[in-house]
């Protein structure tokens, strides 16, 4: 069978990353995302650089014992990549830009820190910043040791424009990142339409990448409780396309940090609840779809 065939042949089954957003965001993010790798099917994820527990999650991963230990742990089949990270949105727990504040002033709100929402960077920060901090964020990672197999976004802020789509995509090529593209299918551009992203330039930059691309992208959504959370991780499940797609969650260990920094922190509990649970990989095999990383996708293609 031809690579070009196998491709086709991957694209008619389900495969889903269930990638964990928000490492080092804070320490309870990445107690969570350590007893997932080590103690679950989950393997992906991607790291917030500028955030204070970054530089923890990347030592733990990348430590001598946690290599001598990886055959057993695990750890060394995880697959990482950078969160790139443009906005610091919480109310009183902030971070700054990893780039020096006065060679980025564009991306920094009048209090010093990363503005908290993507309408504010999309206002003030130029592509040329945006691609600065990008390739700061990637290079301080890599300085602490990490080898990251993907480059993805929070809160969507690098499809906030054309121009910044643009400096992503660069950002990536230049550190032979894959970047977390979607091919737009008709569903896809009208949630990305009703979202406020520019969809015509995100299909112009998806249809010219030659790499891995996602054919679907999904979120844990918030419940009203943790038999609803179930409920809802079932559902999406079972409803996911043909091809590559990825399940976003935010899993985080139950700490009084957690519960200082996010009104809604008992939603990334459950989300880490949910899938240390081995109920929900049996529901997930049951269903026919194949776990499988960024990693795993990009060494196919």
């Amino acid at each position: 069978m031809t690579s070009e065939s196998s491709s086709e042949s991957s694209r008619g089954e389900r495969r889903v990353i269930i990638h964990c957003d928000d490492i080092g965001m804070c320490h309870a993010a990445n107690l969570a995302v350590k007893e997932l790798i080590t103690s679950s099917p989950v393997r992906s994820g991607s790291v917030m650089v500028p955030c204070p527990w970054a530089y923890d999650f990347v030592r733990w991963l990348t430590d001598e014992k946690a290599a001598a230990d990886s055959a057993r742990a695990g750890t060394g089949t995880a697959d990482i990549g950078i969160h790139a990270t443009l906005t610091s949105e919480w109310a009183t727990y902030r971070w700054r830009p990893v780039s020096p504040s006065a060679t980025v002033s564009g991306l920094v709100d009048p209090d010093g820190f990363l503005w908290r929402d993507v309408k504010s960077v999309a206002t003030h920060a130029s592509a040329a910043e945006v691609r600065q901090e990008l390739t700061a964020q990637i290079e301080r990672a890599r300085a602490w040791g990490l080898s990251p197999t993907h480059l993805d976004t929070h809160m969507g802020t690098v499809y906030a424009t054309p121009a910044f789509l643009e400096a992503y995509m660069a950002a990536a090529a230049e550190h032979r990142l894959t970047p977390m593209l979607l091919r737009l299918s008709p569903l896809v551009r009208e949630e990305y339409a009703r979202a406020g992203y520019p969809v015509e330039a995100l299909a112009r930059f998806s249809e010219a990448y030659p790499g891995v691309k996602l054919d679907y992208l999904v979120q844990v959504p918030a419940t009203p409780n943790y038999a609803a959370k179930k409920e809802a991780i079932r559902r999406i499940f079972a409803g996911l396309p043909a091809g590559l797609s990825q399940v976003i969650i935010h899993p985080a260990a139950d700490t009084p940090e957690l519960r200082a920094i996010f009104p809604g922190w008992q939603q990334r509990v459950w989300d880490l609840q949910a899938f240390l649970d081995p109920e929900t990989y049996r529901m997930i095999d049951d269903l026919g779809v194949r776990l499988t990383t960024w990693r795993e996708e990009t060494a196919r293609a």
